[in-house]
């Protein structure tokens, strides 16, 4: 994760940092969503949008946790 996100900064810049934690919160929501398979739409939602966005994802993104995050992202799928 460290070496792809050095090489990523060197072509796109300072933004590779924060487009890894934008993906690692699309990636999380996205898994929960197909696993909430068989419920509602409005219950896949709520499920997917606090795991991706619960206290303990967001507090992840805002101090630079990048592994804890990139980690809670894949562990849905």
């Amino acid at each position: 994760l460290g070496v792809l996100l050095a090489w990523m900064s060197v072509v796109v810049g300072a933004a590779a940092g924060k487009a890894l934690l934008l993906a690692s919160i699309a990636v999380g929501f996205a898994g929960v969503w197909r696993l909430t398979d068989g419920l509602s739409s409005f219950a896949r939602a709520g499920g997917a949008l606090f795991y991706a966005a619960g206290p303990f994802m967001l507090t992840r993104v805002s101090v630079g946790h990048l592994g804890v995050a990139a980690a809670m992202a894949v562990l849905p799928w």
